[in-house]
């Protein structure tokens, strides 16, 4: 597949926001530890989602670009804060969701996201999503 540059927004003019749900809570106890298992393998990682797109110090600076360069706005969840503001949605996480007229709909599932072993994967596997709808 041929790799898109710029802005996904004229992919996406359907999407009013797409949602990244974490596999892990927002407690602070679970984001330390958390933290500590970012440093290791993705099999031990209990998120692949923050596996691919975060280091130690936080979010990579590459995926930052990537989803600025969307176009189009963006929500980063724990998996307790969907769950408490979305208890009608039942989905594995991770997962990435597009929000389209108001409904949420799964735009990458857990396993689709499991399967991209690098971020650039997991950028073309979104891109890919974006130009099918």
């Amino acid at each position: 597949m041929k790799e898109f540059k710029g802005s996904l927004l004229t992919m996406a003019l359907w999407a009013e926001n797409i949602v990244f749900v974490y596999n892990i809570d927002s407690h602070l106890i679970s984001e330390a530890r958390d933290y500590f298992t970012r440093l290791s393998s993705a099999h031990a990682h209990r998120c692949h989602l923050v596996f691919l797109t975060h280091h130690a110090m936080g979010m990579k600076t590459e995926w930052k670009e990537f989803i600025s360069g969307l176009g189009i706005p963006v929500e980063f969840l724990h998996r307790d804060e969907f769950m408490d503001r979305y208890p009608h949605i039942m989905t594995e996480h991770p997962v990435i969701l597009q929000q389209v007229r108001g409904d949420l709909s799964v735009l990458l599932t857990a396993q689709e996201i499991r399967s991209c072993t690098t971020m650039k994967e997991l950028e073309k596997a979104i891109q890919r999503k974006l130009i099918e709808r």
